[in-house]
């Protein structure tokens, strides 16, 4: 699953491309499978200045709820 208009980027790709089409006050909202990824994408936001951060967590988490 995913969600509408989400761009799947690469961990490695991250610094980059959000420097290349995002402001630092962009809306962001992060996730990944295990979430393991999602709080290194944070933790890269973060330190490159984005302000306005939402780590969702893992999809297991939610796609697998009751």
């Amino acid at each position: 699953g995913s969600l509408a208009n989400a761009k799947n980027v690469p961990l490695a790709e991250l610094p980059l491309l959000a420097q290349q089409y995002y402001k630092k006050d962009d809306p962001v909202l992060i996730f990944c499978h295990s979430d393991n990824r999602a709080i290194i994408a944070e933790k890269i936001l973060q330190a490159m200045g984005f302000t306005d951060i939402t780590n969702m967590g893992s999809t297991y988490s939610y796609l697998h709820c009751h």
